[in-house]
């Protein structure tokens, strides 16, 4: 088996894959050069017949504001955290 990886793919060549399969399936595309490009990139293996499959396509996703928050809700679980320890053992303030 002969795999490759690629960082995107052409929406023209998802709409030519569509139309095999039906003739209404796949739209006619307003930027003829557009594509789509996952985060972590789309991995193929070469069938038997020397043609490549997609298997693979990566994507993270998150919303809005998601990436920068998650810094400041660590740093209120690690501050709850200490002060659940110091109720607990009653430490000294």
């Amino acid at each position: 088996m002969t795999f490759r990886y690629r960082e995107n793919i052409r929406k023209e060549e998802i709409n030519l894959a569509l139309q095999k399969i039906d003739k209404e399936l796949g739209q006619t595309l307003f930027v003829p050069n557009s594509s789509i490009i996952p985060d972590g990139g789309i991995i193929e293996v070469k069938d038997d017949n020397n043609e490549w499959r997609i298997i693979l396509v990566s994507e993270a996703k998150h919303q809005g504001k998601d990436i920068e928050n998650i810094p400041s809700s660590l740093f209120s679980l690690k501050t709850e955290k200490i002060q659940r320890c110091r109720n607990r053992h009653a430490w000294p303030r």
